[in-house]
This record gives C-alpha cells, structure tokens and sequence, in this order.
C-alpha cells in the first residue's frame, strides 16, 4: 500500500471524495480512525486484517496478479470496507474501481457499502493499447501537453489496460517521396548519437531536447500509475 502507484491511486479516491463533499483522512492504523467515522482498510490481500475478514467471510483470495478484493466486514473490532490487492497494481484497481464508483454515484456512502464481496482477477494478464504519433501538424498539440497525458494514462487505469505502446512514424510502402517524415525514424529526433553526424533536417536542438523531455516525462507518469 506504501508503493507509489497504490499512493497515486489512494490521491485518486481521495479526490473523489471530497469532490462529492467528504471529509477524508489517512491514517497509518485503523485504530486512530473515529468510531463515527466510514472506515476504508487499504493494504494487500496477504495483510493480517484482510486474512481475518477472509475467513469471517469464508471468501478464498485470489493469487492471481491484478486481482483485487473489495468487502465489508469487522476489522479490529469495527465495521470496514477492506481493499485489498493481490499487488500493488491489484490495489490500484480497486482504489480507482472505489474512486470511479464515487464519482459516479450520487451519494459517497451507496459507493462504499458492498452488498456481496466483489472479488476481480484479470482474464487477460496484458491488456495494450496503442497511442502513434503519425503527424507533425495534428499530433505534436497532444504530444507536448502535459496535462492531456495525465489525464489519458488515468484512463488507462481505470479501465484497467495494463500497458500503452507509443509507436512513431506513418508506416510508408518507400521511403521516397515523403512529405510527413516527423518521427518517422525517431532517434534523431530526441537524441544525437555519439560518432554518427545524422540529425533531422530543420530540427532545432531545443525541440529535440524537449521532445527527450517529453518521453521521460511519460515514462515517469507510466511508473507513478
């Protein structure tokens, strides 16, 4: 639950909440929780709390990666939503299945009251999309903002695809006669190659440090989910 991406997505239904109105807190034992408080116990399908509600609720967890677990029962002497992940990424998947509930019910509490056990694993273990950047005119707006980048690899959490391929380039039958060449073989666009003198015509170093600046920035936000 201490990784960075259960902490991201923790930030996620924090947001969530206090968008419908919620007060909300985080606190490291269940114990400094108030007994009026809606108690949410977040940690891994192996912890002690979750193997204790487990067995009151004759539920098996599941092993599988990416699984997830979502389930009302007592937890050190109190009534508690227990999510819980098989990993860090099962995690994810349900603070963001508890977030995307909020934000979509009208009431904070029927998004955290749970019926029956909701209990997920994954049927595909890689679920992929690809992003290409095919054009310098229509592509370079979405490629540089920041902003739209968080907002789309969000999306792919919740929707729970688990990798995003960005490919480059318009594939070409030849490599004549190209009028849209941007990216279209991409290291020297975002590089220079020590003892190789090849650079795209008509780039600027400044756009090829930022293109770079780009890149990483989309791996540190992959890495943060």
């Amino acid at each position: 639950a201490n990784a960075i991406p259960p902490q991201w997505a923790l930030s996620e239904l924090k947001a969530a909440l206090t968008a419908q109105g919620a007060s909300v807190r985080v606190e490291s034992l269940i114990a400094d929780a108030k007994p009026e408080e809606f108690c949410v116990v977040v940690g891994a399908m192996n912890s002690p709390v979750a193997k204790k509600v487990f067995a009151a609720k004759k539920i098996i967890a599941p092993t599988e990666a990416e699984a997830l677990v979502l389930v009302q029962g007592e937890a050190e002497g109190r009534m508690a939503l227990l999510t819980a992940g098989a990993d860090a990424r099962g995690l994810v998947y349900a603070l963001t299945e508890l977030a995307d509930r909020v934000a979509c019910l009208q009431t904070t509490r029927t998004a955290l009251e749970f019926g029956e056990p909701v209990i997920e694993r994954p049927a595909s273990r890689t679920r992929s999309v690809m992003r290409g950047f095919n054009s310098e005119v229509e592509d370079k707006a979405w490629f540089y903002d920041r902003d739209c980048w968080r907002a789309y690899l969000t999306r792919l959490v919740y929707s729970r695809l688990n990798r995003m391929n960005f490919t480059t380039g318009m594939g070409y039958n030849s490599a004549s006669g190209i009028t849209d060449g941007y990216l279209l073989f991409p290291y020297p666009f975002f590089v220079t190659v020590p003892g190789h003198d090849v650079r795209a015509k008509g780039l600027s170093n400044e756009e090829r440090t930022r293109n770079l600046e780009m890149l990483k920035f989309i791996g540190e936000e992959c890495v943060r989910r």
